[in-house]
């Protein structure tokens, strides 16, 4: 059955209930409950400051610009020419100036799809965009491999249950470090005509530890043990480093 949406006054009692309610910055008790949690952003983001200032953490979002002020974001697209059913319904630009399909990174339903030599700029690419997000995320979900149509459906039984969230096999395939690693770089490659680098990183949600194994290799796994090739989060810190490194060169850090 259709469950609707819990009211502002249920999220707040249950917000109130689980302790996390003093935790949230832009509540305001006094104000009707529809707009308890309104932000103003009259003058562009004034509370950011005073929030870091309080040591609190700031998640900046565009919300596709439906924020007045908000910095705006562009993602990654992925080379879908290996598409052969369904409908990759954009079209990118490739560095020699051909027109290709192609999927918005998020939308990429292999994991060869994220390959560093699948990345493509979207078509309307603008560089007036402040913030850069490389989606490296892939999700068969059942699907065959070389279509976007969900039916048939020839790896259902691989991939249920976690067509919600994506494949965690190929989750860990997209954590790799040395994927990671070169994912960026060649985003970075892609966007220093623009003056812009990659600012975030988009992975899924599930767990990553799925262990590459004879038996998981190719399939989900229900198990959560110890994956050595996971390196999401070292290749991240490798990548900041050497960001440092480079604008303390250029005497700008």
């Amino acid at each position: 059955a259709f469950q609707p949406s819990p009211s502002a006054e249920d999220m707040i009692s249950r917000l109130g209930s689980s302790g996390l309610l003093e935790h949230v910055w832009n509540y305001d008790p006094e104000a009707d409950a529809k707009q308890a949690f309104a932000l103003n952003v009259d003058n562009g983001w004034p509370t950011l400051g005073e929030m870091r200032d309080a040591n609190k953490t700031v998640l900046l979002t565009s919300l596709y610009g439906l924020l007045p002020g908000a910095p705006s974001m562009s993602g990654s697209y992925v080379d879908a020419s290996d598409i052969i059913k369904g409908d990759a319904d954009s079209t990118c630009t490739t560095e020699d100036g051909a027109q290709v399909p192609c999927l918005e990174g998020w939308d990429a339903v292999t994991f060869e799809q994220q390959s560093p030599s699948n990345a493509v700029l979207s078509a309307n690419f603008a560089a007036s965009q402040s913030l850069f997000a490389i989606e490296n995320l892939s999700s068969r979900r059942g699907r065959d491999d070389h279509s976007t149509d969900y039916w048939p459906i020839p790896n259902e039984f691989s991939d249920f249950p976690f067509q919600a969230g994506g494949n965690p096999y190929q989750g860990q395939l997209a954590a790799n470090y040395s994927h990671v690693i070169d994912l960026e770089a060649r985003w970075s490659e892609l966007l220093a005509p623009y003056g812009m680098v990659p600012n975030w990183l988009l992975v899924d949600f599930f767990n990553t530890t799925c262990p590459e194994s004879s038996i998981a290799k190719g399939h989900s796994s229900r198990t959560l043990l110890p994956n050595p090739s996971e390196g999401l989060i070292e290749a991240v810190g490798t990548i900041n480093k050497q960001r440092r490194a480079k604008w303390a060169n250029r005497g700008n850090y």
